[in-house]
């Protein structure tokens, strides 16, 4: 299902659809705004599980950027610095789609090209990933903020960047 739309709430134009399907078992979700309001960023699978990506789409031109990743530095969600000049994501576990082998982490990511070089931020191998990291930046953009259960109860943490 293409399910990534904007509504315009001030006329009764129909919803715009934001991103395609370009092949099939193609997946777009956990889609975020950008702080500016002017891009949507989504996860992207083509096809589901093999080849990974964050797509950027401008959501008042329709031009879609896609930036690949690996594998192993998959994420459940992911999220932009409030400056946009880099995201970062908060792992997942070894069932999780991208089903990796390696241990998980929090991920900043720098654009390089069409590719996401990611720096490892912190080694989430003993998070139970039922309670989701969901990474925030602070407001300066200098701190991580998640929350873990890998140190065997519920916490707020930060990493500074």
């Amino acid at each position: 299902m293409e399910h990534i739309r904007s509504i315009d709430y001030t006329n009764t134009a129909a919803p715009k659809l934001i991103h395609k399907r370009t092949i099939d078992r193609e997946e777009a979700g956990h889609e975020w705004w950008e702080a500016d309001g002017k891009h949507i960023y989504f996860d992207l699978q083509k096809p589901r599980g093999k080849t990974f990506y964050v797509g950027k789409v401008n959501a008042y031109t329709g031009e879609e950027k896609d930036y690949q990743l690996t594998r192993d530095e998959w994420c459940v969600h992911y999220t932009s610095s409030w400056d946009e000049s880099f995201l970062a994501g908060d792992g997942g576990n070894k069932v999780s789609v991208a089903n990796s082998d390696k241990d998980q982490w929090i991920f900043r990511f720098n654009y390089a090209g069409d590719k996401l070089h990611a720096e490892k931020l912190v080694n989430m191998e003993n998070q139970d990933y039922h309670l989701e990291p969901n990474v925030h930046f602070s407001p300066d953009d200098q701190w991580l903020i998640f929350r873990a259960n890998f140190e065997g109860h519920e916490n707020i943490y930060a990493v500074e960047l």
